[in-house]
């Protein structure tokens, strides 16, 4: 979406200052953002938006503690959410009890790669400890196997 501006830096700085404003005012999340910038301004993915929002927070550095604070809202509401809790425990359960790869379980539950890793790192510490624990630990394990693997092909 960024792309089609070429060489216009006034017209990304125009573009970055709608969406990191309209998220100061609604408090709107990433998506929610995303369609209402695309439906009522200009095409623009969740990428863009989030690379949007990083740079108005370098050129507003006063509006940065609240742009970190309402993604943490979001990040935190999250948390409360019964479908979200879910999908971390059948996330869990597949990689530690299944042995399945981020890449599989993204797959099988139909989200992406980013969504998997995030609830494994981010999330799941916030709701059991104890799991995120093991979790990394495995995710340890796995990495000098993948590491031992690749030095015996060479």
């Amino acid at each position: 979406m960024a792309r089609n501006l070429g060489n216009n830096d006034l017209e990304r700085l125009r573009r970055i200052k709608i969406v990191g404003d309209y998220v100061l005012k609604t408090e709107a999340t990433i998506r929610k953002t995303q369609k209402y910038i695309s439906e009522n301004y200009f095409p623009i993915s969740v990428y863009t938006v989030k690379t949007y929002l990083d740079a108005y927070k370098k050129l507003d550095m006063e509006k940065y503690g609240e742009l970190e604070r309402i993604k943490n809202a979001h990040l935190e509401s999250r948390l409360d959410d019964k479908k979200t809790i879910e999908r971390i425990k059948k996330i869990v359960h597949m990689y530690l009890v299944e042995g399945k790869n981020l890449d599989e379980i993204a797959k099988i539950l139909e989200v992406s790669y980013d969504i998997v890793y995030r609830d494994m790192t981010n999330r799941l510490p916030k709701i059991n400890e104890n799991l995120a624990r093991q979790v990394s630990q495995e995710f340890n394990r796995r990495k000098l196997l993948n590491l031992g693997k690749r030095t015996k092909n060479k």
